[in-house]
């Protein structure tokens, strides 16, 4: 089970032993995981964000973007996640694989749009049909982010995403 926080990305084992594995002192809005690959979204923290209790003497500023993990040989502490995108990220997913055979991966970024790379991140593009809808360009976020942002149960190449947390105000 992987969970995202205000401290970074941690694996659960069932035995309750807690692995700090990546982007340590990094809000992580999300994560998700398929095929033994690790994503996590880390979103843009804005002056807001400082003024809350989970977001601590915030001088530096984060590395906002779409992090990649390799869990090919399990998880470990102290992962070092590749950026695959930059940019405000709020939430990713991978899906299946395209017509193409090459996995999708997706990300929800603020400004309003979903972007989707089907080379391991290399390139992405915007979904046209997302640029299309009327008014998109006002949509957000609420700038209220939460403690724990995101929980995902994976086990082997099936996994189900589990959204929890309280929100501090």
């Amino acid at each position: 089970m992987f969970a995202t926080s205000n401290k970074g990305l941690h694996a659960f084992s069932l035995n309750g032993q807690v692995t700090s594995i990546g982007l340590f002192d990094t809000v992580v809005s999300q994560a998700t995981a398929r095929d033994e690959i690790l994503l996590a979204a880390v979103p843009v923290i804005h002056a807001v964000h400082e003024m809350m209790s989970y977001v601590e003497d915030d001088s530096r500023e984060q590395q906002s973007g779409l992090f990649v993990f390799d869990l090919s040989q399990g998880v470990q502490p102290n992962m070092k996640g590749k950026q695959v995108y930059n940019g405000n990220v709020k939430s990713c997913a991978i899906g299946k694989q395209s017509p193409s055979g090459k996995q999708r991966w997706y990300a929800g970024t603020e400004p309003a749009d979903v972007v989707i790379s089907e080379d391991t991140g290399a390139t992405w593009a915007d979904t046209s049909s997302f640029q299309a809808i009327p008014g998109r360009e006002d949509w957000s976020v609420p700038s209220q982010l939460c403690n724990i942002m995101s929980v995902l149960v994976s086990r082997q190449s099936k996994s189900a995403e589990r959204h929890a947390g309280a929100c501090t105000l």
